[in-house]
């Protein structure tokens, strides 16, 4: 599992400023409509120049484009953001899934429903999930929105689903407030994309850098608060 994921990656030169940053993830965002869609040529060149975990990012795709993708960009996981149900999901069970949950403020128990998530998901592929996404939920969206989650609301989670599947952080991270979203939530992993852009679909190696040390310093405080 990944701890710090740089998405929305669309060329070979922010892939390894990222990876240069510290950043153990890319994601590869293959949604046409994205600002953030990279195209498929670009991503096998960016898995020939880094040796991290790479994430493709979907939406509403075939099963057969992501099993094709997934061979062509050399990827880790697949993260699943349209309205895929996990029994459309079956035939990729083993393309490490991660579902995504997009949480409005005026949920009243977000942890049970992730929870409802987690286990649903994996009675149905038959599949142990490692992670799901928790991102800010806006109407009409699938993501990349720069909203932020409501991080008190999901204090606990790791407690609840006795560490059966990490959670990763998404949704208005920036290297401003990396810090405190990992230091409230203790998520096993955060990932940003609007957050360390100069423009959408483009990094800026500054913000890049900025978040990646931010995100270290704060879960190494996280894992020395443990022992």
């Amino acid at each position: 599992m990944f701890r710090i994921k740089i998405c929305g990656i669309t060329n070979v030169e922010d892939a390894i400023a990222a990876v240069d940053a510290g950043a153990d993830a890319l994601g590869l965002n293959f949604y046409k409509k994205s600002p953030r869609c990279v195209e498929l040529d670009v991503a096998r060149k960016i898995a020939a120049a880094t040796e991290v975990v790479r994430v493709g990012v979907f939406v509403n795709h075939s099963t057969e484009e992501m099993a094709h993708a997934w061979n062509e960009a050399s990827l880790s996981y697949t993260q699943i953001h349209g309205d895929e149900t996990p029994e459309m999901l079956k035939p990729i069970a083993d393309m490490g899934i991660i579902p995504v949950r997009r949480l409005s403020r005026d949920e009243t128990d977000p942890v049970g429903l992730l929870i409802r998530d987690f286990l649903h998901f994996t009675s149905e592929i038959g599949w142990a999930l490692e992670a799901m996404l928790v991102d800010a939920a806006v109407p009409g969206e699938y993501g990349g929105t720069g909203a932020k989650a409501d991080w008190h609301s999901l204090h606990g989670y790791e407690l609840r689903l006795d560490s059966r599947a990490g959670l990763i952080l998404a949704g208005g991270l920036t290297p401003d407030n990396v810090a405190e979203a990992i230091r409230i939530v203790r998520p096993a992993a955060v990932d940003v994309a609007s957050g360390v852009e100069s423009a959408p679909g483009k990094k800026d190696p500054v913000k890049v850098r900025d978040f990646v040390a931010a995100a270290s310093e704060a879960f190494a405080s996280l894992g020395a608060s443990d022992r």
